[in-house]
């Protein structure tokens, strides 16, 4: 066949290749055609094989970079013609498929085409992205994310319409079928650096980063993370990297920012000013304000797609413009007799079962770590009273308090999220937390006060007093929503300890320090005394307890804040700061009303007022949440009889070695 027409050199066939498939595009475009596609096949036919192949190859090429990724009809009709001249060439029929199935799908033509596809070209990777997205849109039950996962990505980076099928195809992986079999970390990195809207790359990292943590694996995909490379994307720098603040990889974020300095504004983007502002722990170096020196003041001149965008930078301008107030000369916090209040904050679910094992932790601890401090008690909470239940759709981290961490991981590993999750394999365990009975009463303040030392200052309010002050502000603008009335309050008994603080400070020494912390506690230990210890000495500091998932949403964990006096009074003014914001009618009002989702809040309030925040780990001082009859002991003699019944022998042999 390479003998029909005599080509000499390589050279000699490019340029005749050129010419020829340049006249043959022409050709196909033109409305009247003398001669159809069948006859120009023919003549096809009598060229050499590589002279024919390269001319497809031109012809496709032009076709793309013509035609672009919206083809007209009259570009789609030249490349009708161009299909029946070349049938059966691999690269055509993607040229065609692609066309067909992006953005708009003509499934008769793609099922015309899939035909075609011989056994040679299932190998191809184009073919197969563009496969698996035409299944996804015609038959979602029908796609395979273990195929999709074996597509190399080198090979479509290339095309932008491959490379936005393939994100797409991954949006779906992470959304849908991320529990369907073995996930590959490493095309993590390929689609955070190819997402370039903001608000989807930080939901699809929030159930990345909730997978991995389920998994026990979350430092391998913070590795991922870590290296990938935003050639474009101020943005999505910003989000990765407050991501990995956010869960404790300060060494990753701070390699990725390292190994994208060069892009533009990166850091005057507000979650990159966030992140280099958010909680640190405990054992981490003061920063001595350095961080708020470092702000460049041209972030607030830059627009983003980012959703909370306007809103933070609301509040980094609110504390830029506050530092100069919250660093004034004051008091070194290190007094020779420390003078904490302990204050009891939120509703008391079970007085009688929680109050007496916090204070004889808080005594206990203080009196073996931190002996010249003088503690006194104070309760700000409601006349009603009752016991709050677990859900089964709460989180499987809510209850790891009451199953060891071998159990907790093993369970993560058969997939289980939510405490309904594990009835499959522990039912016992799973109706011993769920059934219980909600109780309702009210408290008994001189019962209370009997039993803790010195005088116990209380403030006891109403459902009826909480709507008059603040509720119905908050109901009217949520239209009752009941996670956020009850965010309303938990702030309306934090802001109630400013009554107390006033009325110690009339009649006594005034309190250096304050400790607010939920009374619904249990099974404390560690020591928060030796928290305490470590951070004395700095100014206007608070210590709360890690919790990754409040600090990703830009909230702080709320179980038990330590704070000197200086930043308590900032806290405790959280009430009026929220009712504020209610009342307000002006726009940066409307913004910050968002805040009111759990968790954030009181961390907005925090960071507008410079205060130092650090968190301690669940190891350092350890807690978990009281639910009636629910504690460590009696899940653990419901879980021996659940893995006695397990008719899975290998199950039961995992889950009796971890027992």
């Amino acid at each position: 066949m390479t003998d029909r027409i005599g080509l000499k050199t390589g050279s000699d066939r490019s340029l005749v290749a050129d010419r020829i498939a340049r006249a043959i595009y022409a050709y196909a475009g033109r409305t009247r055609r003398a001669v159809g596609h069948a006859t120009v096949r023919k003549g096809m036919a009598l060229l050499p094989a590589p002279v024919a192949k390269t001319i497809a190859q031109t012809l496709c090429r032009e076709f793309a970079s013509r035609a672009g990724t919206q083809p007209s009809q009259s570009e789609l009709r030249r490349l009708a013609f161009l299909y029946g001249v070349f049938p059966q060439d691999p690269n055509f029929i993607a040229l065609t498929f692609r066309v067909n199935v992006y953005p708009d799908t003509n499934a008769r033509a793609i099922e015309h085409l899939l035909a075609r596809v011989t056994p040679d070209m299932d190998e191809r990777d184009d073919l197969n992205v563009m496969r698996l997205f035409y299944i996804h849109k015609t038959s979602p039950a029908g796609f395979d994310p273990q195929q999709f996962q074996r597509i190399t990505f080198d090979a479509i980076q290339h095309d932008g319409i491959l490379v936005d099928i393939w994100r797409v195809l991954f949006i779906k992986l992470v959304m849908e079928k991320m529990d369907a079999g073995r996930f590959d970390k490493s095309i993590v990195q390929h689609y955070i650096e190819i997402e370039s809207d903001p608000n989807i790359l930080y939901s699809i990292l929030y159930l990345l980063f909730d997978k991995f943590n389920r998994l026990n694996d979350l430092d391998a995909l913070a590795a991922v993370v870590a290296v990938a490379q935003f050639k474009n994307s101020a943005e999505g720098l910003a989000i990765a990297y407050f991501f990995l603040v956010s869960f404790g990889f300060e060494a990753q974020a701070e390699a990725l920012k390292e190994s994208n300095r060069g892009l533009p504004n990166a850091q005057l983007h507000p979650m990159s000013i966030k992140g280099r502002l958010a909680p640190r722990p405990v054992s981490a170096a003061s920063d001595d304000g350095a961080a708020d020196d470092q702000i460049d003041p041209g972030y607030a001149a830059l627009t983003w797609a980012w959703r909370d965008a306007e809103l933070q930078k609301v509040e980094i301008r609110t504390r830029l413009a506050r530092k100069p107030r919250a660093a004034s000369p004051r008091a070194p916090d290190a007094p020779a007799e420390p003078r904490l209040l302990v204050a009891f904050f939120g509703q008391m679910r079970f007085p009688e079962a929680t109050l007496p094992g916090v204070r004889d932790w808080i005594l206990n601890d203080f009196a073996a770590h931190a002996a010249e401090v003088n503690l006194t008690f104070a309760i700000c909470t409601w006349r009603e009273t009752g016991g709050k239940v677990f859900l089964p759709d709460d989180h499987i981290d809510t209850i790891g308090g009451f199953l060891s961490p071998p159990i907790i991981a093993l369970l993560k590993d058969l997939g289980c999220c939510t405490i309904s999750d594990i009835r499959p394999h522990c039912p016992r365990v799973v109706s011993k937390i769920l059934d219980q009975a909600h109780v309702s009463t009210e408290i008994d303040e001189s019962r209370i006060a009997r039993d803790f030392p010195g005088e116990t200052y209380f403030d006891v309010d109403s459902e009826a007093g909480y709507m008059r002050a603040l509720g119905q502000t908050i109901a009217e603008a949520v239209d009752g929503n009941k996670m956020l009335m009850n965010q309303g309050r938990m702030i309306s008994r934090i802001s109630a300890v400013t009554q107390i603080l006033a009325t110690i400070d009339r009649s006594r020494p005034a309190p250096t320090h304050v400790l607010f912390i939920r009374p619904d506690l249990c099974d404390l230990s560690g020591s928060l005394a030796s928290v305490f210890q470590q951070m004395r000495g700095r100014s206007n500091w608070a210590v709360v307890d890690e919790d990754a998932y409040a600090q990703v949403v830009e909230g702080v964990g709320d179980r038990f804040i330590l704070a000197d006096r200086l930043a308590a009074d900032e806290i405790v003014g959280i009430g009026s700061y929220t009712q504020r914001i209610f009342d307000g009618v002006d726009p940066e009002s409307a913004l910050r009303r968002k805040r009111l989702e759990p968790h954030q809040m009181l961390r907005s309030l925090m960071f507008e007022a410079s205060i130092d925040i650090r968190t301690v780990s669940r190891r350092t001082v350890g807690w978990n949440l009281f639910r009636g009859a629910v504690n460590p002991d009696t899940v653990l003699a419901e879980l021996r009889v659940d893995v006695a019944h397990m008719a899975d022998g290998t199950l039961k042999e995992a889950f009796t070695a971890r027992l």
